[in-house]
Order: structure tokens, then sequence, then C-alpha cells
């Protein structure tokens, strides 16, 4: 819902930034998922695999929250600023993590 809510032209901007919030919240826990598989391996491939996928999620997070600061200030509307390369690097990471 939170994702759907930041690519929704009719959100108000409490809903973005609840949503925006939730995002950080997940994302932040999937880097700290990264960075604990990372350390409980033993394997170098997935090692690095796992950090540089913590760093990309980490940034574009940033980014995300830098976007939506954006617009919330300005009258564009969100899904006409957000890239989603966060769903790229869960596309990545996933095959290495068991929920």
């Amino acid at each position: 819902m939170a994702c759907q809510n930041l690519v929704d032209p009719d959100s108000s901007p409490s809903q973005v930034l609840s949503s925006a919030t939730i995002v950080a919240k997940h994302t932040s826990a999937l880097c700290n998922a990264c960075r604990l598989a990372s350390s409980k391996t033993a394997n170098p491939t997935a090692k690095r695999h796992f950090v540089q996928s913590a760093k990309e999620v980490a940034n574009s997070t940033a980014n995300l929250v830098k976007t939506i600061k954006v617009r919330l200030q300005t009258p564009m509307r969100c899904f006409e600023l957000i890239d989603w390369p966060i769903m790229c690097i869960l596309t990545c990471v996933s095959p290495f993590l068991s929920l």
C-alpha cells in the first residue's frame, strides 16, 4: 500500500510522507538483513553481493526521500518524479533471502 500511495497522483502530502516513512523503515530492515547475511556467509561472492545490495538500497532510499521532499514542495505529481531502483535491488537480493 505504501508504494501505491507514493505513485498515486491523488495521494495527499500526509499520505506521501507516511508512506515514505514506511518504505524507509522497510528498506532499513532490508539493509540490516543484507549486512547480517554478509557477515554470516563464507562465500566471498555472496558477501560482496550482500554488501553492495545494502549500499544500493541505502542510496536508493536516500534518493527517494530527496525526491519526495521535492514532490511535497512542488505541484508536480509524485509518480512523475520517482524512479524505482529499489525494486531492482529487491529482485537482485531476494534469491538470497529466506523469508
